[in-house]
């Protein structure tokens, strides 16, 4: 028998040694996930084993050491998997588990297959940690005291990430009239406190940075980088660094690669971050594209509050193209300003020679539109098929300027022969006629007034207030001429039409008009 016990011993740790996870295994954790940890090995990742029990009193100590961990290695983001099995727990009791202890990767309950997983690799005692290398070999075994400082345990099996691996650029985007750079960014772990960016050139000058600095930084977010220099002065590789503490560690420093981000142009370059806008596009000439300027109309819906820009473009060109579909980009938007269909509009189809197709654009405002805002824009042309033949290469960009509220301006006011209805500004010219001046009469008191002269016809000065000589003492012009009835003095002359005239006189008349002497 004390023969035997050695290599019973042997067979043990032999059948252990060889335990792996085959392709049909699947477990279900307790966020509902499906956890398949072959396929987890396929990715080329290492797979530690977190063996406890919610009621065991060294798992609950260490607990906290396991999340810090997972958390540092790349929380299941890099070259290493953490989960956690559970020996005989419920759902509910790993999930109190893991929320007590900050927990967030994965656990597998006992009631749920976390038992299955003990008696896969012969586990009997907790807590206990076994790391799984990709081929799904054992590396190495964890006892409580490497747990309990497994971040340094574990280092000597896996390299730690760096900084910037928790780093994901989603976008970079310059906004011209803000003057800042749009950075949007994921992180898979947690940065703090007060982490910001900076982008430099590679000469260490500083081009945009962060005015804003946020306690914590996590998961997606995007950050607004006020811009130092003419963006159209960079050089095509830059450096985005990301700082903790306003500025006082420096966490992450990131290459970035400036050029064209448009694959429809003749120079994009592939994994941009950052358009410069050098974008090059081959020329649609032959296509025979004319944008009609003159046409283009601004319209209100009768239904809603829904306005359309309706753009018409000409296809002069022999073929006849397929689908074609327009894009929008407007340079100058106003605050609350939704377009809702300028990233997609197909215009029609199929696009015959000579054929005119409009570009309908639907805009909604926020407020009211400004008076003579005239929006600026480009209007491309893409996804053109000639009987399934794309023209890749050919990229339609015209700039378009239009009043969207232009103010109408004439004669406002309505007793004018010329009055404009759809005016909102005078400008004035408005004209004043009548065909009987012998009924426009007017009464005028004692002393000083101004009166006007619309007779048909110009009259001397003398005869138009002949039948008023008794009361008159004085007229004079806008230039001060006066005419004088005492002293048989007329230094005005004619009355003029659409002039006025002030005169004094020594009392009341009534019904006075200067148009009947």
């Amino acid at each position: 028998m004390k023969k035997l016990y050695p290599l019973l011993i042997a067979v043990l740790i032999y059948s252990s040694s060889i335990a792996q996870f085959t392709n049909d295994m699947n477990f279900s954790d307790i966020y509902g996930n499906t956890i398949n940890p072959s396929s987890i090995l396929n990715e080329g990742k290492y797979i530690y084993l977190d063996f406890f029990s919610t009621t065991c009193g060294a798992c609950n100590s260490v607990a906290s050491e396991v999340a810090n961990a997972y958390e540092y290695f790349g929380s299941n983001n890099e070259n290493i998997f953490f989960l956690g099995i559970d020996y005989n727990s419920s759902v509910t009791e790993c999930l109190n588990f893991a929320n007590q202890h900050n927990s967030n990767f994965p656990i597998i309950s006992g009631q749920q297959g976390g038992i299955d997983i003990f008696n896969l690799f012969l586990q009997t005692g907790y807590p206990s940690g076994r790391l799984i290398n990709p081929s799904g070999g054992s590396e190495a075994i964890f006892s409580y005291s490497q747990i309990t400082n497994l971040t340094e345990s574990l280092s000597e099996f896996i390299s730690p990430p760096e900084n910037c691996d928790f780093v994901e650029i989603e976008s970079m985007e310059i906004n011209y009239q803000t003057g800042n750079l749009m950075l949007d960014i994921f992180t898979s772990t947690s940065f703090g406190p007060y982490p910001y960016f900076i982008l430099k050139n590679t000469n260490g000058i500083i081009l945009a940075q962060e005015q804003i600095y946020y306690f914590g930084l996590s998961e997606a977010s995007t950050h607004n980088l006020q811009l130092l220099s003419d963006p159209s002065s960079w050089n095509s590789n830059l450096i985005l660094e990301l700082y903790e503490g306003m500025g006082d560690n420096l966490e992450c420093t990131l290459e970035i690669s400036v050029g064209c981000t448009n694959y429809l142009a003749i120079n994009y370059v592939p994994n941009t971050n950052l358009d410069d806008g050098s974008c090059i596009y081959a020329s649609c000439d032959s296509l025979g594209f004319e944008l009609l300027d003159s046409q283009i109309t601004f319209t209100e819906s009768q239904f809603d509050d829904t306005y359309t820009l309706n753009i018409p473009i000409e296809n002069n060109s022999s073929n006849w193209l397929a689908y074609p579909m327009s894009e929008i980009v407007i340079l100058n938007n106003l605050d609350g300003m939704i377009c809702e269909n300028c990233d997609f509009n197909v215009i029609g189809n199929p696009w015959s020679l000579g054929e005119i197709l409009t570009s309908n654009i639907e805009l909604n405002f926020n407020s009211t539109i400004p008076e003579n805002y005239e929006i600026e824009a480009h209007i491309y042309l893409s996804n053109l098929a000639n009987n399934g033949q794309e023209f890749e290469y050919c990229q339609f960009d015209q700039l378009i300027n239009y009043n969207l509220n232009q103010i109408s301006m004439g004669c406002t006011d309505y007793e004018a022969v010329n009055f404009n209805p759809e005016a909102v500004q005078d400008d004035g010219s408005c004209l004043y006629t009548s065909n009987n001046c012998g009924e426009i009469v007017i009464n005028i008191n004692g002393g000083w007034n101004l009166v006007g002269f619309s007779c048909n016809e110009n009259i001397d000065a003398e005869i138009a207030f002949n039948p008023y000589l008794n009361r008159l003492i004085i007229v004079k012009d806008y230039l001060g001429a006066a005419y004088l009835p005492e002293w048989n003095f007329n230094g005005i002359g004619t009355l003029e039409r659409g002039f006025g005239y002030q005169i004094k006189i020594s009392e009341a008349i009534y019904e006075f008009n200067l148009c009947n002497p």
